[in-house]
């Protein structure tokens, strides 16, 4: 509900007296102000780190103000946590029938699955798929979202959720997410559809062009990897960041230029904070702010040449040149033989799996590939056999390799998600005295 102002005189020209904004308006201050003279109070929940000179609103709920406590959550988490603060404190029905959609936005905001987060998702999940929200019910069905398992949410439902925004216009999306009646569920739908296509249409193009710009410029180099384009929409810089980051192994940027000025948006890898570089870059930037993963930014078009020489600066001496080697990580070394369902079956109990927490990973070494299909194959060590999937069309038949990936079962038989493959080194053979 919307409260009422005791000041007279004030606002006058809108009946708002109230404005609550969600994953924004912490370091926003001037529009804060803004709206403060006009009369309407403003209440923030975000979970943006604080810069210098941060809004001073009505109330600003952000853990990153305090001594630590819930700096995991993202703001649909916080957003949940108001909701339960204004029931006094308990878990009751309002909290309950609001789990679908925090646990839905804090993995597509691929918030770190720890602690109250971990929380949120674990009860979420299954109300995602049983939702109570028709519009929602109806997109799971349309995306044959059928099981409470957070990387098919993420790699189904977020996409099409998130589409909308990024061309610009989220009504689609906000229709959907409704708990009201059915009609015009069926237009919204398709306009998810439309804009999800839409947006996977531009990030083809608009990736292959970052990609010739990164072949041109050599930036295997660049311990930052700052990308920009005129005419790129500002809707998928994110994405495009992430792609890159993954794709390279180091920090990346993907900014839209307009005539004088871009907007743009960076993700990070683990080692390297990227909102503390861009502190220190603050003087090449119109605005910035995000967090130590990821972040957006504003620069001027003729700071855009200083603003990349300074950011790799910056990550050169954080990083060093071991900041330049794409590396993987594996919880275990393991032979083929030990990959048993029994353990794999325990570690299940681990999920749910995501950001922050991901699947238990093996490294199994020296292994004949037999692909079946471009991302089907079986994998031998002479001795045990089992299913794989991933990339595998480029594999010699006859080559011996390392994979590193993630086995689960699959209606009970085991199977490895392959992330990566290595030709296998020889052996070394020690020397006799």
């Amino acid at each position: 509900r919307l409260a009422r102002s005791s000041r007279p005189g004030v606002g006058r020209d809108s009946s708002t007296r109230l404005l609550i904004v969600v994953d924004c308006g912490t370091n926003q201050p001037d529009e804060i102000r803004l709206l403060e003279a006009a009369g309407i109070e403003t209440i923030i929940i975000d979970h943006h780190v604080p810069l210098e000179g941060w809004a001073t609103p009505y109330a600003l709920v952000n853990p990153h103000r305090g001594d630590g406590v819930g700096q995991e959550l993202c703001s649909a988490g916080l957003a949940l946590k108001v909701v339960q603060a204004l029931g006094g404190g308990r878990c009751d029905d309002g909290v309950a029938r609001a789990l679908d959609l925090a646990s839905l936005g804090t993995l597509a905001d691929c918030a770190p699955l720890v602690g109250e987060n971990r929380i949120i998702v674990s009860a979420g999940l299954p109300r995602i798929i049983q939702t109570h929200r028709p519009g929602l019910r109806r997109l799971c069905e349309e995306t044959r979202t059928t099981e409470a398992v957070a990387d098919r949410i993420v790699r189904r439902l977020t996409p099409r959720l998130n589409a909308s925004g990024r061309l610009g216009d989220a009504t689609a999306a906000w229709k959907l997410l409704l708990s009201g009646a059915d009609e015009g569920i069926e237009e919204w739908v398709t306009a998810t559809g439309r804009a999800h296509a839409a947006t996977k249409q531009l990030r083809r193009r608009i990736f292959a062009e970052a990609q010739e710009q990164v072949n041109r410029l050599h930036f295997r180099d660049q311990f930052v990897m700052v990308v920009s384009g005129q005419g790129w929409h500002q809707g998928v810089m994110g994405p495009l960041a992430a792609q890159l980051a993954e794709r390279y192994g180091r920090p990346s940027i993907a900014i839209a230029m307009e005539e004088h000025r871009g907007v743009g948006s960076g993700r990070s890898t683990p080692l390297f904070n990227l909102l503390e570089a861009l502190r220190r870059c603050q003087g090449s930037l119109v605005r910035f702010g995000g967090h130590a993963q990821a972040c957006g930014l504003t620069v001027e078009r003729r700071q855009l040449e200083s603003f990349r020489a300074l950011i790799n600066q910056q990550a050169s001496l954080t990083l060093g040149r071991e900041g330049l080697l794409k590396t993987r990580t594996a919880d275990l070394e393991l032979p083929l033989g030990a990959c048993e369902s029994r353990w794999v079956e325990e570690a299940t109990r681990l999920s749910p799996f995501g950001h922050g927490n991901p699947r238990p990973t093996v490294i199994l070494r020296r292994l004949a590939i037999e692909a079946t299909s471009a991302r089907v194959a079986r994998l031998s060590d002479g001795t045990t056999a089992m299913r794989a999937k991933g990339a595998f069309a480029s594999l010699v038949p006859e080559g011996c390799y390392d994979v590193i990936g993630s086995p689960a079962l699959v209606e009970g038989e085991l199977v490895l998600t392959v992330s990566d493959v290595r030709a296998s080194q020889p052996p070394r053979l020690s020397a006799r005295g």
